[in-house]
């Protein structure tokens, strides 16, 4: 799935400035939890259950018997996102404006 979304294999979960990276774990039972690294920080972020996302400093921080360890790392190019401009035009108690939009 990740090769799909772009993404590539790599060696380390290790920070590399101007990627993303992804870590896959894996406990007993088989594949168990993946994490992926905060764009434009080293930190990482993963969903516990339906609890809240949490920050971890490491990919490996997790690893336990929860989790298990990391068994597989990806990573792909930062790139960035093209700002697109819509312009919209409504009334607002008779007088047009003009927005612009950034998304």
């Amino acid at each position: 799935m990740f090769i799909h979304l772009g993404y590539s294999r790599s060696s380390t979960t290790r920070n590399k400035t101007g990627y993303c990276k992804v870590a896959l774990y894996e406990n007993a039972d088989g594949p168990s939890h993946a994490a992926r690294q905060e764009t434009g920080t080293s930190r990482w972020l993963s969903k516990l259950g339906q609890g809240h996302d949490i920050a971890h400093y490491t990919a490996e921080d997790l690893e336990g018997t929860a989790y298990g360890r990391v068994i597989r790392a990806f990573e792909r190019p930062l790139i960035a996102t093209p700002v697109v401009e819509i312009p919209l035009r409504y009334a607002t108690g008779g007088k047009v404006e003009i927005v612009t939009l950034d998304i």
